[in-house]
């Protein structure tokens, strides 16, 4: 199969950006919807809709994905001109809450050209508009008499703008030839079935912030600007398809999504349209593709007899039907194999062609019996060994399945489980063999399984395309200009992990899916705030406390000196100690500052000075932070529990020791009346004890391993209070403080990994996130997947969390090898400007409690910066 099929979707995504992009700078609200498209020509491939208020904007002002598509260059064009010209006063009143229609067309450089259709609120003269010209500083304009064209040039622009306005309609474009022709008399313009669906669709779809129109009948010129060679091959699947598709955004802040519903006029017949009327096929041969795979058209048949009428109809326009049918008589003369009865029997719902990253092609046929399949190829093939063979005559699978199976005239075979390969040599026939035995498929890597969480699972023909695996498909098929788009660091292009294009039979039309999703390459900078130059190098993650109703940051050098610096980056003291701080600086009595080190437990005052009475030196040697709740101070030593006054005094009752190591820092809450201290051993031992030191609870899991924090769930009583952990083995653990156990297995995840019970995703509920060195998952509750973000890097990883406010946290990732964060939003999406550099010493999130501006604190060497993010 051709691989261009895959380019014509890749394109139908950039110019889809591209456009959006264009009117983001000036967008519409019209009822009378053919006005505006009266001037379109008939040549428009692709038609954007989209509403111009306020809403639009809020929704697409940091939409990273169309900058990464258009490009830097292209991107500052178009924000100059609606600086300089839409976005004026005058203009903005004009085109308020009208319809904007955006529509695409080849041009004769082989490129396309874009024409703009606006309605204009009523009321609003020519001379009106003319005024609001002149007053423009940004601008100055031209109209020439005879065509009634502006020439508008903006003074931060190289190219002019040309505008016309007629009837209450304004057309616009950068091409004068393709404004001309909109204008000109007597030209053919789209025809009124078009602008039918359209208005439909812009009145049915109010809710959708961008529609897209796609005019069938013109795509395969629009796909030829790109193309270095004519469109051949499976490219034909898309080109000669004869119709109407209109789709209507759903917005995603990493992807680019439409759904809506194409039509396909049937009087032209196209092999697509063979799948009309079947009903959708769940898509399982995604479960076999290999993991190197470029691209993937598959095709799903519920009926099989009603798309073989409808298959030899197309041959027989086609007259190859006889030719096809001699072809079946023949092996059954010399063979005595009747395939009619011995092989179309046992092919089942879903067939598949495809290519790999090291352009391999081949066919894969589900079938019902893998066994018989293969007695009954062997008949009429020559076999080369046990497992491979090659049929002795042509266009078998063509003829059972059409234009998809053509490439494959005399294919190699071979059967894997229920699974019939085809392909035009025995080498890749034998590497997909390999890759199926040691489980080295598409569906086994973290980047797909994201991908498939936001795809539909069942459809009639569903194209995927691998961005990363298909850069040679794309270097070898698109004109240099274009293919060098996808490598050049001016865009995003390459930052796109993949694409689905579905389609479904639905009540005599396709329902359409439309995906593709995006990795931030982090390269939009943070604002730099300020920058501190330390005496020596940093050694501890800083930390933002609330000192005397002031906020401070405090952090410690590799020296031992401890910093406090305000939110504004003046220094306001410093003070050294004898040892490294462990865990987090804690207040007492809204000022003064706790916090432990191994030995030493030590308390400072507002002016960073050493509290009389204090350091006081440990019984224990501490194994991590301090906890402190009602006064009293907590401090884990390996399997002990020692605890002070504030004043540092050891209090009676305590230094209980457990069954094995503490996991990390107690947890500590007030519930009920009673404020409680809760503790996790690594064999599996959980403790309550109130603040007296007395025993509360004690619960064994036992038979299983612990190495991650435990996570108190505090309610207002003891009966919905519990410990939230996960064990080595992936099995999360509920131990409520009446001593129940529960267990709960919701996903498998290899290797070792991280743990956390927090709310990451904005509303105020906890979720379960997962960190391995290949992906970061968020889970709710009961199992659902709510965002999974993978990593190129497959090194080690460490989870960061970020109080936001008291019930929500920022969510990140410290990648150990590179010494970057990742930062996540409510959205579980990586935030704009992520990863950032760092030695590992961040620190995210408001600095105010009613401030709703995030900043990210970060340590490199003996440097630190606050940025905006």
């Amino acid at each position: 199969m051709r691989k261009t099929i895959a380019l014509s979707i890749v394109l139908i995504i950039a110019i889809i950006a591209m456009a959006i992009k264009y009117f983001s700078a000036l967008s519409v609200h019209s009822n009378n919807v053919s006005k505006a498209l009266k001037n379109i020509p008939a040549d428009a491939a692709f038609i954007l809709n989209f509403n111009n208020d306020q809403s639009f904007y809020e929704i697409f002002k940091d939409f990273e994905l169309f900058d990464a598509i258009v490009g830097e260059q292209r991107s500052d064009e178009i924000n100059q001109l609606q600086q300089a010209l839409l976005r004026q006063p005058d203009f903005d009143e004009a085109i308020a809450d009208e319809n904007i229609f955006i529509s695409i067309h080849p041009n004769k450089t082989n490129s396309v050209d874009f024409l703009y259709s606006i309605n204009l609120n009523e009321g609003l003269t020519l001379s009106e508009i003319e005024e609001a010209l002149g007053r423009n500083r940004d601008i100055s304009s031209e109209k020439n008499s005879e065509t009634g064209i502006y020439t508008i040039s903006i003074k931060s622009l190289k190219k002019p703008f040309f505008m016309h306005i007629e009837a209450g309609v304004a057309t616009g474009s950068f091409s004068q030839e393709l404004l001309n022709r909109s204008i000109k008399k007597g030209i053919t313009r789209i025809d009124s079935k078009f602008v039918e669906e359209i208005d439909y669709a812009v009145t049915h779809n109010q809710n959708s912030p961008v529609n897209i129109f796609i005019n069938h009948n013109r795509s395969g010129d629009f796909i030829g600007q790109y193309t270095q060679n004519v469109p051949n091959g499976a490219l034909t699947l898309i080109t000669r398809v004869k119709g109407t598709s209109s789709l209507s955004m759903n917005y995603k802040s990493d992807a680019l999504m439409f759904n809506g519903i194409s039509k396909i006029d049937s009087t032209t017949p196209t092999y697509l349209g063979l799948f009309l009327n079947q009903q959708p096929v769940k898509n399982n041969l995604k479960q076999v593709m290999p993991k190197n795979l470029s691209y993937f058209i598959c095709f799903g048949i519920s009926n099989y007899n009603e798309f073989e009428e409808k298959l030899h109809h197309f041959f027989e326009r086609r007259k190859e039907l006889s030719k096809l049918r001699q072809q079946l008589t023949s092996v059954q003369e010399k063979t005595g194999v009747d395939l009619d009865k011995e092989l179309k029997p046992f092919l089942a719902d879903e067939f598949a062609v495809l290519e790999t990253e090291g352009r391999e092609r081949l066919a894969i046929v589900k079938v019902k019996n893998g066994r018989e399949v293969k007695l009954t190829l062997e008949q009429i093939s020559e076999m080369r060994d046990d497992m491979i063979g090659r049929l002795n005559h042509s266009n078998l699978f063509y003829y059972y399945l059409g234009d998809p199976l053509k490439q494959f005239s005399r294919p190699y075979f071979a059967i894997v489980d229920n699974y019939l390969v085809l392909a035009n040599s025995t080498s890749v026939i034998t590497n997909y063999i390999n890759t199926y035995g040691s489980e080295k498929l598409l569906v086994n890597t973290p980047e797909f399984a994201e991908h498939n969480q936001f795809i539909a699972n069942q459809s009639n023909i569903f194209y995927f395309i691998n961005n990363k695996n298909a850069q040679r498909l794309i270097r070898n098929s698109l004109r240099p200009q274009y293919s060098e788009a996808f490598k050049s660091g001016s865009y995003g292009l390459k930052d796109f992990y993949g694409l689905s294009y579905q389609w479904s039979s639905d009540d005599g039309h396709f329902f359409t899916n439309l995906y593709a999703n995006y990795k931030s390459s982090g390269a939009h900078k943070l604002t730099e705030v300020w920058k501190k130059t330390l005496s020596n190098n940093i050694a501890i993650k800083p930390q933002l406390v609330e000192l005397e109703g002031k906020k401070i940051l405090l952090l410690q050098d590799k020296r031992h000196a401890i910093y406090a610096i305000s939110p504004t980056g003046e220094k306001l003291w410093e003070t050294s100690v004898n040892a490294q701080v462990l865990g987090n600086f804690q207040i007492v009595d809204d000022k003064n500052i706790i916090f432990n080190t191994t030995r030493e437990l030590c308390k400072f005052d507002s002016q960073g000075k050493m509290i009389d009475g204090f350091p006081v030196k440990l019984p224990y040697n501490a194994s991590h932070g301090l906890s402190s709740i009602s006064n009293s101070i907590y401090i884990p030593a390996v399997n002990v529990i020692m605890r002070f006054d504030k004043n540092g005094r050891v209090l009676p009752n305590w230094n209980h020791t457990l069954s094995s190591k503490i996991l990390y820092n107690l947890e500590t809450a007030k519930i009920g009346n009673a404020h409680v201290i809760a503790a996790g051993t690594e064999t599996g031992t959980f403790y309550f004890y109130d603040e007296f030191g007395d025993l509360l609870t004690k619960a064994e899991v036992g038979a299983t391993q612990f190495r991650n924090s435990i996570f108190l769930e505090s309610g207002d009583s003891p009966e919905n209070s519990r410990i939230v952990t996960i064990d080595t083995a992936g099995t999360i653990i509920f131990i409520s403080m009446k001593g129940s156990v529960t267990k709960k297995q919701i996903a498998e995840f290899k290797g070792a990994y991280s743990f956390a019970y927090v709310n990451v995703v904005g509303d105020d509920k906890p979720e379960f996130v997962y960190l391995n060195k290949y992906s970061l998952s968020i889970l709710s509750t009961d199992g659902t997947p709510l965002a999974i973000n993978s990593f190129n890097s497959k090194s080690s990883k460490e989870l960061r969390l970020f109080k936001k406010n008291n019930y929500s946290w920022i969510c990140g990732v410290e990648e150990k090898s590179t010494k970057e964060l990742y930062l996540f939003n409510e959205d579980g999406n990586l935030s704009k400007g992520f990863p950032v550099k760092g030695d590992g010493y961040f620190l995210a999130g408001p600095i105010n409690n009613n401030n709703k501006q995030s900043y990210l604190f970060s340590g490199i060497g003996n440097s630190l910066g606050l940025y905006k993010f």
